[in-house]
């Protein structure tokens, strides 16, 4: 499969520096007024720099306003008279936020977007790779945990927040089929280290199981030693067999609670 890495209406890598933070709540609502008012040209004008600086954000997205900006696109055409060239910008829109249309543009907008919405067909993987212990992955403004992901072909916004705040942001767009890995630059996860506690206890547990079996093992001798007359073999067979049972397999067993205890005591 093909890889793509590309920002939405810049070609090559643009960096942050290259876009400008927007307050897409804001962007969205004069966008949506712009409609409203037949102002459509100016509605096309907020929609479309919102969408190109949609990397810059620095608070996760909302999803139905990702939507919505696209929408605004669609209902503007559909206002034009040109319901047609309106159907990329709707079926995108569906992609985003699948079953979300923003009302407050109007009945006939609507329909042309759920006739769009019927085309987006087909599925893209995408891999964000690193993300911190500590961030979380959003893709169009829906946390996602699995990896990797998989959406609807389309323009898709990825973010990387800690907490609050983005720590990383790029839109991709995918055709169907297609597969793409997006480094992130973040630092690596690190590797859980198994706790010592619960490591001994195990290895404790373990041993204390191997002793008591050995001094089994040892008692089935006896009766041998015994029936053969070999008094040495015997006492030394019994010496073994009550270290084992009495000591060693106490003291692990004491071992493995005290370190299983530690571990559940310290989560």
């Amino acid at each position: 499969m093909p890889m793509i890495f590309m920002w939405l209406g810049l070609v090559g890598a643009a960096s942050a520096q290259e876009c400008s933070a927007i307050d897409l709540d804001a962007e969205v609502e004069y966008a949506v007024g712009s409609v409203t008012d037949l102002d459509l040209d100016d509605a096309r004008r907020v929609a479309e720099a919102a969408i190109l600086n949609l990397g810059c954000l620095q608070r996760v997205a909302d999803p139905q306003d990702l939507a919505t900006l696209w929408q605004v696109l669609g209902a503007s055409d559909v206002y034009d008279g040109n319901t047609a060239a309106a159907a990329p910008d709707f079926a995108q829109a569906a992609a985003v936020a699948p079953g979300f249309f923003n009302d407050r543009l109007g009945p006939e907008p609507r329909a042309a977007w759920e006739a769009a919405a019927q085309t987006v067909t087909g599925e893209v993987t995408l891999d964000v790779w690193p993300i911190s212990g500590n961030a979380v992955l959003y893709i169009d403004g829906v946390i996602r945990e699995e990896r990797p992901v998989t959406l609807a072909p389309g323009a898709h916004l990825i973010q990387v927040a800690v907490g609050a705040d983005v720590v990383f942001g790029r839109v991709i767009t995918m055709e169907a089929g297609q597969s793409a890995r997006v480094e992130t630059g973040l630092p690596e996860p690190e590797r859980e280290k198994p706790p010592v506690p619960l490591i001994l206890g195990v290895v404790s547990a373990l041993g204390a199981a191997g002793a008591y079996t050995g001094a089994v093992l040892i008692d089935r001798e006896l009766a041998g030693y015994s029936a053969a007359g070999d008094a040495d073999a015997l006492s030394q067979a019994r010496a073994r067999s009550v270290t084992l049972g009495y000591a060693v397999t106490p003291a692990l067993a004491v071992g493995a609670a005290a370190g299983i205890t530690l571990h559940i005591r310290s989560r």
